[in-house]
């Protein structure tokens, strides 16, 4: 049973617990972090997408980030 059909077994009381049975219970989403590569790579396509700009290099690589990230998202297979 998770906490969607058991209000119970709330994220607090499973931490309250001392239990690895319950701690086992917790499932956290694995960390995907792109390569300096692939965000350099998808910035620089940016870049060209809105006309070569000067002075976006901060924001297309925090954009590339981004969509790097929620590209991972979309595609890992699901559980």
């Amino acid at each position: 049973m998770n906490t969607l059909t058991n209000p119970e077994l709330s994220a607090q009381s499973l931490l309250s617990s001392n239990s690895t049975e319950n701690a086992s219970k917790l499932k956290s989403p694995v960390a995907f972090t792109p390569s300096s590569d692939d965000i350099a790579y998808r910035a620089f396509l940016n870049y060209q997408n809105h006309g070569s700009a000067d002075g976006h290099d901060f924001q297309d690589w925090l954009r590339a980030e981004a969509e790097l990230i929620a590209e991972q998202k979309y595609e890992s297979p699901k559980h």
